[in-house]
């Protein structure tokens, strides 16, 4: 079965997790798509605007109305998710990415590394240029490129 790691960087709101960048490679041949998305329409509560706002204050994120000229409509993820379907291996870091691609992709074969492998990420990442300037331990290919280190260091799912 062919493998991507799926990684994703967002907002964690109090009724559900907010996509804001995506970064997938692909392992057989290391392509990578990278996106950023525009946040969905939300009636935010006042607990979910501190957390935006701490989100994007401290944390240095992009917040749920931000607005990236270049980013792809929320309403898009479905379908980029639906071109894995059930073709690939799914590796993913953390609960909230594999709840939230779960929820998405329910028949999928989903791995998420922290458990399965004993993934953990370090304090600082190395900077990726993703296209938005934002501290590296929040962006999604920075996270990603640890996560392939990782699973080419551990040889993890190779060779089946």
């Amino acid at each position: 079965m062919k493998t991507v790691i799926v990684s994703l960087e967002g907002v964690n709101l109090s009724h559900q997790f907010v996509v804001r960048e995506m970064s997938i490679l692909f392992l057989e041949d290391d392509s990578i798509r990278h996106y950023f998305f525009n946040g969905p329409k939300l009636h935010l509560t006042p607990a979910d605007k501190r957390t935006e706002y701490y989100y994007q204050r401290f944390l240095g994120g992009l917040g749920i109305s931000t607005h990236i000229p270049a980013a792809v409509d929320y309403g898009s993820i479905p379908g980029i998710f639906q071109s894995l379907g059930t073709r690939y291996r799914i590796l993913c870091a953390g609960h909230i990415a594999h709840k939230f691609l779960s929820d998405k992709l329910p028949y999928a074969d989903i791995w998420e590394l922290q458990s399965v492998a004993g993934l953990t990420f370090p304090k600082t990442l190395r900077t990726s240029y993703c296209g938005i300037q934002h501290p590296a331990r929040y962006c999604s290919l920075s996270k990603l490129w640890f996560m392939k280190n990782f699973v080419d260091a551990t040889d993890i799912f190779m060779g089946e």
